[in-house]
């Protein structure tokens, strides 16, 4: 039998080993992204968490190993064939152009139209949704220079999903934002993963967060030491108190799991 009728990962790493300078960041990293998860990417601070999802939407090379998306070699992707299938949101927002709020969310189309095509109504559409999902349609008019911090970071992750790929990597998706607007941003995303088979991989400091909405996480425990599961069964009070050097404890109760710094307690 053929295996070309066997499911594939969306997005698909084997034997992968990258650096900064004299940093590893993984070595001879497995991973692999299915429909329907969401993965979370766990680590203290400079351990290279953002080395690693440049280094995953190819921007960035590897020293060693192979990413392959949609069953595809990276490598021997055009940068417009890649952002066809991957969208990443970056930890800082940044608009190049002074454009209206709807008009940057529909630069995430440009991936998808002809070399001498214009944006569609269809696209138009898909970059209104986006705004709605987001609590932004009231501001579609309004400057994105003119935005909040808040708002500008809602409107990068609308112009992403505007994009529409099957695999979203996200750096800190929740910075700068309010815990109702991180609620609402983790909320769509889960929708949008669970409901269309897609799949992702997010950057979190919140352990909590990484609880409710991932159900992978890869740990980054620095000179290329890693851990990749089950949220289910690594995050708990060992791993994570190992992985960011603090003690950790949980607190659980019939409806959550929370984990916490076990710190002195009152004075």
């Amino acid at each position: 039998m053929s295996n070309s009728s066997q499911p594939s990962p969306l997005l698909h790493v084997t034997d992968l080993a990258v650096s900064i300078d004299a940093c590893h960041v993984v070595d001879r990293l497995q991973l692999a992204l299915w429909p329907g998860q969401s993965w979370g990417l766990l680590g203290p601070n400079g351990v290279g968490k953002t080395t690693l999802l440049s280094t995953l939407a190819g921007i960035r090379s590897a020293d060693q190993g192979t990413i392959r998306l949609n069953d595809q070699p990276m490598d021997r992707m055009t940068r417009k064939a890649i952002a066809k299938k991957l969208g990443m949101l970056t930890q800082n927002t940044r608009f190049a152009f002074d454009a209206d709020c709807l008009e940057t969310a529909l630069s995430g189309r440009h991936p998808h139209l002809g070399s001498w095509s214009g944006e569609t109504e269809g696209d138009r559409m898909q970059a209104r949704a986006a705004l709605e999902q987001l609590g932004l349609a009231h501001l579609s008019a309004r400057s994105c220079t003119q935005l909040s911090g808040g708002e500008q970071r809602r409107l990068a992750l609308a112009t992403v999903l505007t994009q529409n790929p099957d695999v979203l990597l996200l750096d800190e998706p929740t910075n700068h934002l309010d815990p109702a607007h991180q609620l609402e941003i983790l909320n769509c995303l889960w929708r949008r993963v669970k409901n269309s088979a897609r799949a992702q991989f997010m950057a979190l400091h919140d352990i909590n967060l990484a609880t409710c909405y991932c159900t992978h996480v890869l740990m980054l425990f620095g000179n290329g030491r890693w851990r990749a599961g089950k949220a289910g069964e690594l995050l708990n009070e060992t791993m994570l108190s190992e992985l960011y050097q603090c003690n950790i404890r949980v607190i659980q109760d019939e409806q959550q799991t929370v984990f916490a710094i076990a710190g002195p307690g009152n004075p």
